[in-house]
């Protein structure tokens, strides 16, 4: 199974992240994230900052079977 998920750094799009590693550990997919700025957007992405820092790279980690060798 492969996961496409669009963020926008927003509250909703993190809590689809997640949602989205648990879907991925269950049928044992893949996750791909999407994300498209325009440069004149990119300070108002980054208020985003702090929501970021919950989607860590262990949660991610956990799904890429390189990072276990």
């Amino acid at each position: 199974m492969k996961i496409l998920v669009p963020v926008d750094g927003s509250t909703a799009s993190i809590n689809a992240v997640k949602k989205s590693i648990e879907v991925a550990k269950k049928f044992n997919g893949t996750i791909k994230l999407l994300s498209v700025v325009h440069i004149d957007s990119l300070q108002n992405y980054l208020r985003y900052k702090k929501q970021w820092s919950q989607v860590d790279g262990s949660a991610i980690s956990e799904l890429d079977p390189e990072q276990k060798k």
